[in-house]
């Protein structure tokens, strides 16, 4: 095998007073989010190296006039600074094609020494040390930033029960379309867009007078696995419990001019329209329907908008009782939502402008659980992933927004019969949208 050039270099300390932290609050917003480490991926290796050897030409031995020493022992690599102002960085070079979606993945454990700076994994290295860095301290913090020509914080230290103190640290780096996902110990802690590297280069860098060991270092291409293709299952792998195309009103939907003329429904032409009279109206329409939700299922509709207010949402909405339930929905000027309400209000998707969405003819709403996940499609592409939460009830149907029309043309609930393996299947899905301004469509619910 070639010798690869070694490269390595002693940096002066950054010295961090970490006089006051902000709490970590991210758990509920990670939880809310659905975004989860387990993924619907085949991984194509590209680098990969777990240290039962030193094929890869790390820098071992003392070097720099005895400031810094690595060796490779008992599947691990140890790298340590020996010196107070020197935080030096040990790294190799790789091939990642940036238009990929790819990750960048190391476990690595705070041994011994100062504990209050980095130890990081960093990547994107130029030959002038222009580089990203998501590292953490042996006294439980973590942080995200860059360096090219100064230094710029992406995540400030936060202090977090994610970093374990005195064992290793799994530090993960996914891109997805053109977004970067941060995890730790397989908690989601940060999310960004993508930016390019400024080189190849990826590998360690050490706290001064602190030893650090590194388990694995893997780098690997992303590719979806079949779960998160809405053609994976065709009609026959279902089994339908509920289905209507309105070619007649044969389950009793809302029909006529209710609630003192504040909402009107109507069969006709095989579809059902839905309809808001009034501000501030913003009405539901729902069938019963029992799903037992510990089997796979589908609740499927097509909706249109058809006139009236565009800046809010008219839904699919499940696992309604009372006034709690889930919606998936659109407004008619091209955004949608998924959110819920359980005595106050989440969003697991904001309003998110997406050119999927249709203004002028029926969108399909895809709500599919396989599992213990949730998968979101909106005209058959998936739009975001989740875990299964429970209903609330067993009512499913429409919300119309306020002064607004919509059309519904079928709402099909199957069970999902396919056998589908013991794969994992929940997965971070980002499309190339951007996130709607305050005020765009309006706050009401």
């Amino acid at each position: 095998m070639k010798k690869i050039k070694l490269h390595i270099i002693i940096l002066p300390v950054l010295f961090i007073v970490l006089m006051s932290y902000d709490s970590y609050s991210g758990v509920n917003t990670i939880e809310q989010s659905g975004q989860s480490y387990s993924a619907d991926f085949n991984k194509t290796d590209i680098f990969y190296d777990s240290f039962d050897d030193n094929r890869n030409y790390w820098a071992v031995g003392t070097f720099g006039n005895g400031v810094r020493k690595g060796k490779i022992i008992n599947g691990y690599y140890e790298w340590k600074s020996l010196k107070t102002g020197e935080n030096p960085l040990t790294w190799r070079t790789t091939a990642i094609n940036e238009n990929k979606d790819f990750e960048i993945e190391a476990r690595i454990k705070y041994k011994e020494g100062e504990d209050d700076n980095s130890n990081c994994l960093i990547w994107g290295r130029n030959d002038d040390s222009k580089r990203f860095r998501f590292g953490f301290s042996g006294n439980g913090q973590f942080k995200i930033d860059k360096y090219d020509g100064q230094w710029t914080t992406i995540s400030p230290w936060k202090e977090s029960s994610f970093v374990n103190k005195r064992s290793y640290n799994k530090i993960t780096i996914r891109k997805i379309a053109n977004t970067y996902y941060f995890f730790l110990n397989e908690s989601r802690v940060h999310t960004m867009p993508f930016e390019p590297f400024f080189d190849q280069n990826i590998g360690f860098q050490v706290n001064q007078n602190t030893t650090i060991q590194i388990d694995y270092l893997r780098v690997s291409y992303l590719n979806l696995q079949s779960q998160s293709n809405y053609y994976f299952y065709s009609s026959k792998d279902m089994t339908n419990i509920f289905y209507d195309d309105f070619s007649n009103n044969n389950k009793s939907w809302a029909i006529g001019t209710l609630g003192n003329n504040s909402r009107k429904g109507k069969i006709t032409n095989g579809y059902y329209q839905w309809e808001s009279l009034k501000t501030d109206q913003n009405p539901q329409t729902w069938k019963s329907v029992y799903i037992n939700e510990n089997k796979n299922f589908q609740i499927e509709a097509k909706i249109k908008y058809v006139k009236g207010e565009d800046n809010n949402t008219n839904c699919l909405i499940w696992g309604k009782d009372g006034s709690k339930r889930f919606r998936f929905g659109f407004s008619g000027n091209g955004q949608f939502k998924i959110d819920r309400y359980d005595g106050q209000w989440a969003s697991f998707i904001p309003w998110t402008e997406d050119a999927l969405v249709k203004n002028t003819s029926y969108n399909k709403f895809t709500i599919r659980k396989v599992k213990k996940t949730y998968y979101f499609f909106l005209n058959e592409k998936l739009v975001y992933l989740m875990p299964f939460k429970s209903f609330f009830g067993n009512n499913i149907g429409f919300q119309a927004n306020e002064n607004t029309t919509i059309r519904v043309d079928s709402l099909r609930v199957s069970y999902i019969e396919k056998e589908i393996g013991n794969y994992s299947s929940e997965k971070i899905i980002e499309r190339k949208t951007k996130p709607v301004l305050p005020g765009r469509p309006k706050p009401r619910k």
